[in-house]
């Protein structure tokens, strides 16, 4: 899951710790999933099931969600 909240934004994989960080108060410009930052070879090799997109910040809508897509 993926959370863009200005200073309380955060990333987790499965049930790993969340990496948090400032993601600024710009809007994303356009999602690009498991990119390095080394050049537009260095992509992830993997597929994406389904997205879930929401508009709060809520833990317990959060962790729901993360629950349910540990079922896919």
């Amino acid at each position: 899951t993926a959370m863009f909240n200005g200073a309380s934004s955060s990333s987790q994989v499965d049930g790993n710790s969340a990496v948090t960080g400032d993601a600024g108060t710009a809007a994303p410009g356009g999602l690009t999933l498991c990119s390095l930052p080394s050049g537009i070879t260095a992509f992830g090799n993997f597929q994406v099931k389904e997205i879930i997109l929401r508009n709060v910040a809520d833990a317990t809508i959060r962790a729901n969600d993360q629950a349910y897509l540990q079922t896919l």
